[in-house]
């Protein structure tokens, strides 16, 4: 039996005057994610991971937890885990009623508890049509880490199906109304609502080229027994708005942050120490954890770091 959309519903918390920020409905861009650093908690992150844990999949223990679940086997079984994470626009149909579309407000973050699928393909196409024509409500999503899941899944070839793994957060950015039909605009986000966070920086982490994509797939489902989550940062303003922000906050004592990022960024003003630039500032915020620095020329990379921390 398919659960009620208010059972896998977690409200977290909202973006104060959302409505009024620039470019806020710009959900497929990096840049509303900097507005996370004046978010309101409906409780706070201590009650919020409490919360968590009352329910079925819990994500620090992902693996022996998915174990038990029919599902979860046949994921498994399929090597599910090992699909790669799609980054871009992805579509979902459901069936909302009043009190759940007030969930759905601009401005507000919040999490979906279950696997949640949605698809990649092409709104024209004759299943799309006939999935907005028996629900009420379409999310368009901008997706970080759902898992194409094409190849392992039971659907057919021609459907591009991709699953957000439970516990999924996600932005509204914008909702509108056409021909009586919801049209609700999200961006996945990363919250840091677990145990194990790696907060990766690099000014091509979003393109689907990046050398490093493979790296990250494969260890944040290592043998799923330890799940690791990455949140991906292009610039080093985009990164510090996080870390001043609650959520960014908690990381502060946190034995299993870490820290990755390049030496260079060229979308930065000065690009050549952009990764020393991060690191400095992280410091300066209060985060001692350690930090790993992609350089091409290790002695210069210690040069410039003995400049700014002797």
């Amino acid at each position: 039996m398919r659960l009620q959309h208010c059972c896998y519903v977690q409200s977290v918390g909202k973006i104060p005057n959302y409505r009024n920020k620039p470019s806020s409905t710009d959900f497929q861009f990096e840049d509303v994610e900097k507005y996370l650093e004046s978010a309101i908690l409906y409780q706070n992150v201590t009650e919020l991971l409490q919360k968590r844990e009352e329910f079925a999949v819990v994500e620090d223990d992902f693996g022996p937890t998915l174990t038990a679940n029919i599902f979860a086997r046949r994921w498994q079984r399929n090597k599910a885990t090992n699909a790669e994470n799609v980054q871009g626009r992805v579509v979902r149909y459901v069936k909302l009623n009043e009190k759940d579309l007030k969930d759905y407000q601009p401005g507000e973050i919040l999490t979906w508890l279950q696997f949640s699928s949605s698809d990649k393909g092409d709104d024209n196409n004759a299943k799309h049509l006939r999935y907005f024509k028996e629900h009420n409500t379409k999310f368009i999503i901008h997706s970080l880490t759902g898992r194409n899941i094409r190849d392992f899944s039971n659907c057919a070839k021609d459907e591009d199906e991709v699953h957000f793994l439970p516990h999924s957060t996600f932005l509204v950015c914008h909702s509108e109304v056409k021909n009586r039909k919801n049209i609700i605009y999200m961006r996945q986000i990363e919250l840091n609502l677990c145990k194990y966070v790696i907060l990766w920086v690099d000014d091509h982490i979003f393109h689907g080229w990046w050398e490093n994509k493979g790296h990250m797939e494969k260890a944040s489902t290592l043998g799923t027994q330890v799940n690791v989550h990455f949140m991906p940062k292009s610039t080093t303003e985009d990164t510090l708005a996080f870390l001043r922000s609650e959520f960014g906050k908690r990381l502060k004592s946190s034995e299993t942050f870490r820290i990755v990022t390049d030496m260079n960024r060229d979308n930065e003003s000065s690009p050549n120490d952009a990764g020393i630039r991060l690191l400095c500032q992280v410091r300066k915020l209060g985060f001692h954890q350690k930090c790993l620095i992609f350089t091409s020329n290790a002695w210069e990379g210690r040069r410039k770091l003995k400049k700014v921390f002797q």
